[in-house]
């Protein structure tokens, strides 16, 4: 599975091969963008990692490492800094990813692969709901907003070329989506697959939740400094090749990201199995 974004942060640079005198025209990826991803991804591993020890295995730890490590997480899961926190990466992340699909040149494409991947994951989950007997079951995940978000783009961009379009009707989905989550969320439940609403979430119908709003409003918030700021498709800071190779597991998490995304789950439960198992936790 690809990142949906992962194609999108180059830029073909032509230079001239000193031997043959040619000149070649080598892509340049936008580091700062891969990095920032990167970044955001090493916080969604922690936190995910604070799920699984107190939501999968907290009843199972029975040294005192183990109890230390249930106590840590519940009291971060429950805390001010995730209050704070979990609403700004979520938002950085989709509108990093509305950022890069300047980048993109086949928008519904993009849309079709998520909603394939959103289907295929879909059935995964689904079987292994049955096989484990615990709820897995993924319906409206990640994948479901990126593949909402790239058709409403590829829709939006037949009828529209200019940001500040992108920026006003990012910041009104916005207020609605956030509006509904904070203030109004008790009106009705039949809106779970358009707004965020916790009681779908909380009813194990979904491990995923990642409704149309406000998120779509974050992504296209997003396309408004992609298109404003990066309209010609270069990177703003450039690395040293040193600085590059530095930054390079950073930077390759935020690459793949949407792998990652979901391989790290299967490695952070593997990793407390086995260290429950050898009696560690």
């Amino acid at each position: 599975m690809e990142n949906p974004d992962n194609t999108c942060i180059v830029e073909t640079v032509p230079h001239t091969n000193e031997k043959t005198g040619k000149i070649n025209r080598k892509k340049e990826r936008n580091v700062s963008l891969d990095l920032l991803r990167g970044l955001l991804m090493l916080w969604v591993f922690f936190d995910h990692f604070m799920f699984d020890a107190w939501g999968m295995f907290g009843g199972d730890f029975s040294t005192v490492a183990g109890k230390n490590l249930l106590s840590f997480s519940l009291r971060y899961w429950n805390g001010l800094y995730r209050k704070i926190a979990h609403p700004v990466v979520l938002f950085l992340f989709f509108a990093l990813s509305g950022l890069v699909t300047v980048f993109s040149k086949n928008k519904l494409k993009r849309a079709i692969k998520m909603s394939v991947y959103a289907v295929l994951l879909f059935i995964a989950t689904f079987i292994a709901e049955k096989i484990l007997n615990m709820n897995c079951k993924i319906t409206i995940g990640v994948l479901y907003a990126f593949a909402v978000c790239y058709f409403a783009v590829f829709l939006l961009e037949k009828v529209n070329t200019k940001p500040w379009i992108y920026l006003v009707t990012g910041i009104i989905l916005s207020v609605i989506g956030l509006l509904y989550i904070y203030k109004i969320n008790w009106l009705s439940d039949k809106l779970f697959f358009l707004v965020f609403d916790e009681r779908y979430f909380y009813s194990g119908k979904t491990a995923d939740y990642f409704p149309i709003l406000p998120y779509l409003g974050y992504f296209f918030i997003g396309m408004f400094f992609g298109k404003t700021f990066y309209a010609d498709k270069k990177p703003k800071i450039h690395y040293s090749p040193v600085a590059e190779k530095i930054l390079s597991p950073i930077t390759f998490i935020g690459r793949t990201s949407l792998i990652w995304y979901f391989v790290s789950q299967g490695i952070f439960v593997a990793i407390i199995y086995v260290l429950i198992a050898a009696g560690v936790l």
